[in-house]
């Protein structure tokens, strides 16, 4: 995945897959589980892990578990990190997701063949 932007952002990408139930649980609340499926809810904890780049204390399933997201008004919104919005796609058979800090709003998602591309401003062209 390619992320082009100017605020710090944090993303995963995980082939489509189950999740173990004992790590979802570990890591999840059960309105979280009711909101997402199983690997949007990993993707997307995946995606706070990496943009705050260093997990406070070091206990990454601690750290996880309390970045609680949920859905308003058509967003994806992390409770723990209210200047922070995030999305996640299902793209051919990937999971994506991405969680961008910042003003503005969060970056369109474009597939060019196999490749995912997050862009702010309209698009950057990649060659193959």
């Amino acid at each position: 995945m390619v992320v082009l932007g100017d605020s710090p952002c944090g993303c995963d990408v995980e082939l489509d897959r189950a999740v173990p139930e004992r790590a979802l649980s570990r890591v999840s609340a059960a309105e979280e589980r009711r909101s997402f499926s199983a690997l949007e809810i990993w993707t997307l904890k995946e995606s706070a892990v990496k943009l705050v780049g260093e997990v406070p204390g070091g206990d990454v399933y601690r750290f996880m578990a309390n970045a609680r997201f949920e859905r308003v008004g058509g967003k994806i919104l992390c409770q723990s990190k209210r200047s922070a919005e995030a999305m996640t796609a299902q793209c051919g058979d990937f999971q994506v997701a991405m969680m961008f800090e910042g003003e503005g709003s969060l970056p369109g998602l474009r597939e060019i063949g196999e490749r995912a591309l997050f862009g702010y401003e309209g698009y950057v062209d990649v060659e193959r």
